[in-house]
């Protein structure tokens, strides 16, 4: 089929350099993702492309399933995003910002279809910012989605159809990760430059002060779940952890990140 491309970088330069070159080479009017390991079901894409046409929405939003191994599926009825979602304006930022990264489906790249023009209003932002932190990986989605969500007027969503997210976070591999100290600092890393784009994106955009608030907060609240991660490695220091993550993510002098609030999970 000669719609279909290969694109090979000749060596690895992370998920955030591969989406923005997917995303140049696009000639069609929208773009959507699926990760190397996940799959959709067969009609997804044809009902975000109706919905996305007939409504004109930059962003549609899909429904997803977590999928763990063959055997296994989970669905979250309580994910706000399962309900008909119609935002127009300065709607979009707020309610994007304001679940404060309580809800991941907001924020992930993979369960929306993205008007291209959207794409190609931020690219500019995305291009320098991958150039300053080449190899981005851990929350890419964020950076990606901060500059989209800003940038957006219109966004709609379709609650039929699927895609299947394969989720491997019990795997003992995963787990190791969980408790590697320098892999997790390096991961926080990553996160506290994805936050520092955020900031500047919704600031750019003149972004009203309330998103400002929501967006701090959201930040806080990866401290506390890095905080946690090094709180579950040999050799965890209470106080020099919580000073290493208030420093890496620029939050205030004594900011408490040791308690993960649990309001802030929807799965």
């Amino acid at each position: 089929d000669p719609r279909i491309r290969l694109l090979s970088h000749g060596e690895n330069k992370g998920l955030f350099q591969a989406r923005i070159t997917g995303v140049l080479a696009a000639r069609g009017t929208h773009i959507a993702f699926v990760d190397a390991d996940d799959a959709v079901s067969i009609d997804w894409f044809r009902l975000l492309y109706k919905t996305a046409t007939a409504l004109a929405s930059d962003i549609t939003v899909g429904q997803f399933v977590c999928a763990y191994g063959k055997d296994r599926l989970e669905y979250f009825p309580l994910d706000p995003l399962r309900q008909p979602l119609s935002l127009d304006g300065e709607e979009v930022l707020r309610a994007f910002l304001g679940q404060e990264g309580s809800c991941y489906s907001w924020h992930v790249v993979w369960n929306k279809l993205y008007a291209k023009e959207l794409w190609t209003a931020a690219l500019p932002s995305l291009q320098a910012f991958s150039e300053q932190h080449p190899h981005m990986v851990m929350c890419e989605d964020i950076a990606f989605s901060c500059a989209l969500w800003s940038r957006a007027r219109r966004v709609r969503s379709v609650t039929e159809g699927g895609y299947y997210f394969y989720n491997r976070a019990n795997t003992g591999q995963s787990t190791a990760v969980r408790r590697d100290r320098r892999r997790i600092l390096q991961n926080l890393e990553q996160a506290a430059a994805a936050f520092s784009f955020l900031l500047e994106e919704i600031r750019s955009q003149n972004a009203p002060a309330d998103c400002f608030s929501h967006a701090l907060a959201w930040r806080q609240y990866y401290g506390e779940m890095y905080f946690k991660m090094l709180s579950e490695c040999r050799g965890h220091h209470p106080r020099r952890d919580g000073a290493e993550v208030c420093r890496m993510l620029s939050l205030a002098d004594g900011t408490d990140v040791s308690t993960l609030r649990s309001v802030h999970s929807f799965f």
